[in-house]
């Protein structure tokens, strides 16, 4: 999908894009978890969008809206679900037209990610609820 949103990439999207992670990352400072998550979805759904593919664009939606959940029940309280600085780092991948390096820290990303979430936590230990309220 990055590959897709590459090929079609102009400045005023990266500058868009650029501008959300700014976002991210001042909300992740002020401890607004909510706010901060959102600009980190934003990020990805506006990334994906740039790709010209609904389809695609919708799977990332769901997935999103899935794995939000999951880093609430798994993941590190208040812990951020993404990192800005690989999002900047994407995004400087981007502008530099580099799209191997764009698609490999992409993939990078998403496996930091994933790493992070603590899989083997007994599910009792968090409540549906807590959970949600862990969300955006």
């Amino acid at each position: 999908m990055v590959r897709l949103a590459a090929s079609r990439m102009r400045t005023p999207d990266l500058t868009k894009l650029r501008r959300l992670v700014e976002q991210e990352e001042q909300a992740w400072q002020a401890g607004d978890h909510h706010e901060a998550v959102r600009r980190s979805r934003e990020f990805h759904t506006g990334l994906a969008g740039l790709a010209g593919n609904e389809i695609l664009a919708a799977t990332l939606q769901n997935i999103l809206s899935r794995s939000s959940l999951s880093a609430a029940l798994y993941g590190e309280r208040r812990d951020p679900g993404c990192l800005c600085h690989d999002h900047f780092a994407i995004i400087d991948a981007l502008e530099a037209g580099d799209i191997d390096r764009t698609e490999a820290l992409m993939i990078e990303h998403l496996t930091r990610i994933e790493q992070r979430m603590r899989l083997d936590r007994n599910q009792d230990d968090v409540s549906i609820e807590d959970a949600l309220r862990n969300t955006p």
